[in-house]
């Protein structure tokens, strides 16, 4: 594939919008990135990215564990880029233990819209503690907060700076917020063994 078709696969057509394969790889790895709307609350979609795609016990992680990949390597970013900007939910997957070539399309087969994801009970409550112990060392008290309200005004003027932390998520629409994101055509790179 090369990056002046929209899409590699016959089957993919409205999936990827745009598709690359990287040859000789080590073990199959994949980004998939997918527009970000641009209305995300940022604390919903750090509680809902994060409980999606940071790690081998995510959502992904573990349905990816499911389908014989133990050894799988998640990360996921949104936004990506920083702000400013609308920005993009990055997911980057690798799975050392090797396994099939196929793991950009488990990824997005996972990711479309007739795959459930529901978290179990109190999975998003617990990665919403994660994001508040991370809120608490990225600000260092008074003056942190001060210094990232400060950034914060300066990288995205039009934007109400927050200096509390992200104390007020709605579990119950994470989800749905999360599949809109996912039901967008993604940008699509894979390294395959040849």
């Amino acid at each position: 594939c090369d990056w002046s078709s929209d899409v590699c696969s016959s089957d993919l057509i409205g999936t990827a919008l745009r598709r690359a394969t990287v040859p000789g790889a080590l073990h199959p790895a994949a980004v998939l990135a997918w527009p970000l709307r641009g209305n995300e609350p940022p604390n919903d979609l750090a509680c809902a990215v994060r409980w999606f795609a940071a790690g081998p016990d995510s959502w992904l992680g573990r349905e990816l564990q499911r389908r014989g990949r133990p050894q799988i390597q998640v990360t996921v970013r949104a936004p990506w880029p920083d702000p400013p900007g609308i920005g993009m939910l990055m997911i980057e997957a690798t799975d050392p233990g090797g396994g099939a070539q196929t793991l950009a399309d488990e990824i997005l087969a996972l990711c479309k819209s007739t795959t459930p994801k529901e978290p179990r009970p109190g999975e998003l409550a617990k990665v919403h503690g994660s994001l508040l112990a991370d809120w608490q060392r990225q600000s260092g008290g008074g003056a942190g907060a001060a210094r990232r309200m400060a950034m914060d005004l300066l990288l995205q003027p039009a934007n109400v700076a927050q200096v509390r932390p992200p104390i007020d998520l709605d579990y119950p629409k994470l989800p749905l917020m999360l599949q809109q994101i996912l039901d967008g055509n993604p940008v699509l790179v894979e390294w395959r063994n040849p």
